[in-house]
C-alpha cells in the first residue's frame, strides 16, 4: 500500500474522515514535517520545533511487520538529527511501542509536554 492508502484505511477503521487526515497531513509535510513508510505503516512526523517533532502513526500490519516498520524508522529517526518525538498512545500500541524503543536503546518517557502521552530521546 502507499502511505495515502494506509492512512486514509487507518482513519477509516478509526472513524475519522479521510480526506480531512490527508490534508492534515499534508499541511504537516509543508511545515517541515516527513513521513516515513515501510511495508502497511506510514509514520507521519509533525514538526514542532527544529529539533522537536510529534508523531502520528497509521497502519494495516499486523503485529510482526508492524514491529519491523517500528524499528527501522526508530533506526531512521536516530540519523536523523531529530532530538525528541511524542506521541500519544495507550493500551497495545504504547506497551508495544515501549518494547521497541527499548529494543533500540531508546527508551519511551511520560511526556514533559502538554497534548502527548510519551516522548523518546533520540
Amino acid at each position: 500500500m502507499k502511505p495515502s492508502e494506509v492512512i486514509t484505511a487507518d482513519a477509516q477503521k478509526d472513524g475519522l474522515d479521510p480526506k480531512q487526515v490527508l490534508l492534515a497531513t499534508s499541511i504537516a509535510v509543508k511545515k517541515g514535517g516527513q513521513i516515513l513508510h515501510h511495508g502497511n505503516t506510514t509514520l507521519v512526523l509533525e514538526k514542532i520545533d527544529d529539533k522537536h517533532f510529534a508523531t502520528h502513526l497509521f497502519t494495516q500490519d499486523a503485529p510482526i511487520p508492524l514491529s519491523r516498520a517500528l524499528i527501522m524508522f526508530f533506526r531512521k529517526l536516530e540519523k536523523s538529527g531529530i532530538h525528541i518525538i511524542y506521541g500519544d498512545a495507550s493500551g497495545t500500541m504504547l506497551n508495544l511501542l515501549k518494547r521497541i524503543a527499548q529494543k533500540v536503546g531508546a527508551p519511551i518517557k511520560d511526556s514533559d509536554r502538554r497534548g502527548y502521552t510519551w516522548m523518546i530521546k533520540l
